[in-house]
C-alpha cells in the first residue's frame, strides 16, 4: 500500500511540475495550432481500443474509471519526452515567435492551407520524374544524333585551332588549342588543361595551370565534359559541365 502511495505521490509531481512548466505550456499551445494535439490523440485512442478488445473480461465501469489516469499519465510522459527533442532545436524564446507567427493572419493562412498544399505538392512529385526523362531523354537523343550525323572528319575541324565564346556576364574568353591542351584566356588570367578526346565529338579537360586562385579553387581535381550536340559554319554548341553536375549549352567559335 505505502509503494502504491509513493508511485501515486511521484505521478502526481510529475503531472503538476508539467502543467507549469512554461516550455510545455506553450508547446500544447504549438501542437494545437499546428493539428499535433490531434493526432496524439488519435494515437491515443487507437491504443486505447487495442487495449480495450484484450482486456474484455473488464466491466465498463472498471474500464471508465482507470482510463483517466491512463489518458493523464500517458500525455504527462508524452509532453516530458518530446520538450527535449524541441530544446535541442528550439528555445522558448523561439517557441513564442513562432506562436506570434502562428497566431497572425499570415499564419493562420499558412497552417489551413498546408493540406491541400500538401496534396497539390504530392500530385506534383509524381510527375517530377517525367519531367527529368522528358530533359533527359530530348538532350540524349540529340547527342545520339549527332554522333550518327556528325562525321569524323568533321569534329576533327575542331580538335586544333584557336576560338572564343561569350560568357555569360558578356566576358569574351578566347581558348587555343592544340591535341593535347586546352588553353582558355580571360583578360590576364589564363587556365591551361589537359584535353583528352572520349570520342569523335566529346571531350574531358582537366586543369593543368592557372593564374586565378577561383578557377583552382573550383576545377582542381576536377574534370570538365564538352560534347558537341551541333554545329554551323565554324561554329559547334556543346553541352558542357564539371562531371557529376549540371550540363550547360555554349556555343564556340572557331577563328583560325
Amino acid at each position: 500500500m505505502r509503494i502504491v502511495a509513493i508511485l501515486f505521490l511521484s505521478l502526481l509531481s510529475f503531472q503538476l511540475f508539467c502543467q507549469n512548466d512554461e516550455y510545455i505550456v506553450k508547446l500544447r499551445e504549438l501542437w494545437k495550432i499546428t493539428g499535433e494535439n490531434k493526432q496524439f490523440e488519435d494515437a491515443f485512442q487507437k491504443m486505447m481500443e487495442f487495449r480495450n478488445n484484450s482486456f474484455k473480461d473488464l466491466k465498463d465501469a472498471e474500464w471508465d474509471a482507470i482510463s483517466p489516469s491512463i489518458r493523464s499519465d500517458f500525455f504527462a510522459i508524452l509532453e516530458r519526452s518530446l520538450k527535449p527533442i524541441y530544446e535541442k532545436y528550439f528555445t522558448l524564446d523561439e517557441i513564442n515567435k513562432i506562436l506570434e507567427f502562428a497566431n497572425s493572419k499570415a499564419g493562420k493562412k499558412f497552417l489551413q492551407g498546408i493540406p491541400e498544399f500538401t496534396k497539390e505538392v504530392d500530385v506534383f512529385s509524381e510527375q517530377i520524374n517525367d519531367i527529368f526523362e522528358d530533359i533527359a531523354l530530348k538532350k540524349l537523343v540529340s547527342i545520339k544524333k549527332v554522333r550518327e550525323s556528325i562525321s569524323a572528319d568533321f569534329c576533327k575541324k575542331y580538335k586544333t585551332g584557336e576560338f572564343r565564346f561569350k560568357l555569360p556576364n558578356g566576358e569574351l574568353l578566347t581558348i587555343k588549342r592544340d591535341e593535347n591542351s586546352h588553353t582558355e584566356y580571360r583578360g590576364k588570367s589564363f587556365a591551361k588543361y589537359r584535353i583528352d578526346w572520349e570520342s569523335d565529338c566529346s571531350y574531358v579537360l582537366n586543369l593543368l595551370e592557372t593564374n586565378d586562385p577561383d578557377v583552382e579553387k573550383v576545377l582542381k581535381g576536377k574534370k570538365i565534359i564538352a560534347v558537341i550536340t551541333e554545329h554551323t559554319g565554324n561554329s559547334y554548341q556543346c553541352l558542357t559541365g564539371i562531371e557529376g553536375e549540371e550540363m550547360y549549352e555554349v556555343v564556340i567559335e572557331k577563328v583560325k
